[in-house]
């Protein structure tokens, strides 16, 4: 996955620049929907590093009958656990 993104494998942070101003990426790649030891939970939705912007990937695969639906609920609930929102993007 990271290949793609032309990143070396298994990094979890990298720098961009946007607007003119270097910026710390922090990757996660995982289930986002609730359920099982993988979903997306709290620790893993909020960035570690002050300024940093967390960018989490869903698996592009699910088991069974779930949806998409599924993984936007649970980044709401995420969300709405917080007054201000982490900076992320899921």
């Amino acid at each position: 996955m990271w290949q793609e993104l032309g990143l070396d494998p298994d990094v979890t942070r990298t720098h961009t620049v946007w607007r003119g101003t270097r910026r710390l990426i922090e990757l996660d790649f995982g289930k986002i929907r609730s359920g099982g030891s993988m979903s997306l939970e709290r620790h893993r939705f909020v960035p570690e590093a002050q300024g940093a912007l967390r960018v989490v990937i869903d698996f592009p695969f699910d088991e069974g009958s779930h949806s998409s639906s599924e993984a936007r609920t649970r980044v709401q609930e995420l969300r709405d656990e917080f007054t201000e929102p982490p900076a992320t993007l899921a």
